[in-house]
């Protein structure tokens, strides 16, 4: 009888509760965890596989979640199963508590909303809130690492609301002063092709001159741990030493006030089985575990975009997004030092992106594919048009935009766990498949991973997963003379500087291995390994395709091999670490706070041969490539809001 309450208001929810928003529940969010894990325990249906989640639909899936372990509780005879799903109803209950809307002023919260009651056909709510963050993190280290501290202050002000029941509105700005100074590790060359060819003498891969015109600058964050910082700023930065509007930076090298703004206006029909949305904001699409994903991964920096989002049948979907991806600040973190290139890389970062995404999803199994372009921005119809699929339609019009391909397998059993298999095919050439570990020409990423349920522990689970990025994957070569443009158009698969897709460097694997629990209602812990490898883009050892700004060379392309590990000099990064976070909601505090600590252990491989040759590796110790190791620690709070 419960299931089938929970069933009915499950399906009447959004017609009598006028509080729930269709606003997007910002990521990262501790909810999101919650409601992986709890469908993976099949407290609750398989949950979308496109986020930023609405929060209507995020409270339908609570209130499911809830009905289930309420049955469970009262079903179960086993003491210590009570227990624990007590627990896991008393973390889904906190949840909710974050997404109460209650008219008027609340001191406490930071809170005021409005609603209307003068029109009972057309409701109007007005909602403003305050969040402030804080983080600070230290790495202390011996070897090639240098001591780093950095820190983030920031007030975020919120402004949403509805207009009708169907349609949500929503304004975030922030404002903060941070400081996270970054190690210069020197040079590295990614092509001259493109940006040196003069018409007249082109030059090859492998002659005195490649390379020699196009460099970036690569620096490392020795303040956290290798590719988990997200810095919360956009565009410039001013620099307090220097505060004037002449004054801006590209990075917090010293104290800096950053600031930026993230807006949303979304609706929702036929009990959220279409929805529509504009806005900027982070995103995650195709991820089998969170932060996974290959294609569109959280941790890269949000942009603009229009996303379309249909659910004709339940176990069936099908979403669509273009947007405007946004230049890197390439005034100081990547320095150009050639004589050739003396614009401002705005100049050259002016592109669109485009992805589509089918979405198959059972109790048992789940499937999904899709493709995804950057492209020139132009009035490019085909790629906003969801019904064509971008490989067909950049044979038909497109020629040199920056496609790809990915596609998800998953089997899983709610209560046990589950299992899959993730790819990205960035660019395949006309050639044997056997020999796509071998190529250069193969540019893909793939990932195999696994999670299993932990039962006798509350909203518990252990994870591993194995990804690998080939060596210029989600990289591109520039191109020249792209209608309405007639100089050249950088097109890497990036958005202001950082990967749209998975998070590692090209010519990078990881393994993860990550044990994670709530062994009380208000806290959150974990364990994580990680192993990284990456070709070094630094140095006199630097490899071709280690870098995201790599530029696969245009003549002999096909002819070009890969070795990972063994054509030249590797970083070797392991990483322990162990953290979580004490909520204390469940004692009417809206504060949180977020711990974590942890050893890194970095040592690098090199070979004999010539870099781009084959050769047996072996660990080496030099002033250039220098064992290190340190410990990061990490402490943070978030105060009010969500």
């Amino acid at each position: 009888m419960r299931k089938i309450l929970c069933i009915l208001l499950v399906a009447v929810t959004p017609l009598f509760v006028f509080a729930q928003t269709h606003s997007s529940v910002d990521m990262p969010n501790s909810v999101y965890d919650v409601l992986e894990i709890a469908a993976e325990k099949g407290y609750c249906d398989p949950l979308y596989n496109v986020k930023p989640y609405s929060e209507s639909y995020v409270l339908l899936k609570l209130s499911e979640i809830e009905e289930n372990l309420k049955d469970i509780i009262e079903t179960s005879e086993n003491p210590g199963i009570k227990r624990n799903v007590q627990i896991e109803l008393d973390i889904i209950l906190n949840e909710k508590k974050k997404f109460n809307h209650e008219a008027g002023l609340n001191l406490k919260k930071l809170e005021y909303r409005y609603e209307s009651d003068f029109e009972e056909n057309v409701p109007v709510s007005f909602d403003f809130y305050n969040t402030v963050d804080g983080f600070f993190s230290a790495g202390i280290y011996d070897g090639l690492l240098n001591n780093s501290v950095g820190f983030e202050l920031v007030d975020k002000l919120n402004f949403t609301g509805d207009i009708t029941k169907y349609f949500s509105y929503k304004i975030q700005g922030y404002l903060g002063l941070t400081s996270m100074p970054l190690q210069d590790m020197g040079n590295y060359a990614v092509g001259s092709w493109w940006y040196g060819y003069d018409g007249k003498n082109e030059p090859k891969y492998g002659d005195e001159n490649y390379g020699k015109t196009r460099h970036v600058k690569v620096f490392k964050n020795n303040s956290v741990f290798p590719y988990s910082y997200k810095k919360f700023w956009d565009g410039n930065i001013f620099l307090l030493q220097n505060l004037s509007a002449s004054g801006t930076e590209g990075w917090a090298d010293g104290i800096g006030l950053g600031f930026g703004m993230n807006g949303e206006m979304r609706t929702s029909f036929f009990d959220n089985r279409i929805e529509l949305s504009f806005g900027r904001n982070s995103r995650e699409w195709g991820g089998m575990e969170s932060g996974s994903s290959l294609i569109l991964n959280e941790k890269a920096r949000p942009f603009l975009a229009g996303e379309l989002l249909v659910r004709p049948l339940k176990w069936l979907s099908f979403s669509s997004l273009t947007g405007v991806l946004e230049f890197p600040n390439q005034d100081y973190i990547n320095e150009v030092t050639g004589d050739n290139f003396q614009d401002q890389d705005s100049f050259y970062y002016q592109n669109a992106y485009s992805v589509t995404m089918l979405d198959v999803d059972f109790d048992y199994f789940h499937f999904d594919f899709g493709s995804a372009v950057v492209w020139p921005k132009r009035f490019e119809i085909g790629y906003l048009f969801p019904l064509i699929d971008n490989v067909v339609y950049q044979d038909n019009i497109g020629d040199n935009d920056n496609l790809c391909l990915f596609t998800d397998i998953m089997l899983r059993k709610p209560g046990l766990g589950k299992i899959w298999i993730s790819g990205y095919l960035d660019e395949m050439p006309k050639v044997n498949p056997l020999n796509m570990f071998d190529k250069t020409r193969y540019m893909f990423a793939i990932q195999a991973g696994g999670k299993v349920v932990i039962p006798w522990l509350p909203f518990a689970s252990l994870s591993l997963r194995y990804s690998k990025v080939e060596p210029y994957c989600y990289t591109h070569h520039s191109i020249n003379y792209t209608p309405w443009y007639s100089h050249y158009i950088s097109e890497p698969y990036t958005n202001n500087g950082y990967s749209l897709g998975y998070y590692l460097d090209p010519n990078s694997d990881e393994i993860n291995l990550r044990f994670e629990a709530s062994p009380y209602s208000n806290l959150f812990a974990f364990f994580q390994y990680q192993l990284i490898r990456h070709g070094v883009d630094f140095g006199s050892r630097a490899i071709p395709g280690s870098n995201l700004y790599s530029e696969l060379p245009p003549r002999g392309r096909d002819d070009l091999y890969k070795y990972f590990l063994k054509d030249g000099c590797y970083e070797w990064s392991h990483i322990l670490s162990l953290g979580g976070s004490y909520d204390m909601r469940k004692f009417d505090l809206p504060l949180k706070f977020n711990f974590s600590a942890g050893y890194i252990f970095d040592y690098f491989t090199d070979t004999d041969s010539p870099v781009g040759v084959k050769g047996s590796y072996h660990k080496v110790n030099t002033n250039e490539y220098k064992d290190s190791s340190g410990v990061i620690i990490s402490l943070g709070f978030t105060a009010f809001g969500n």
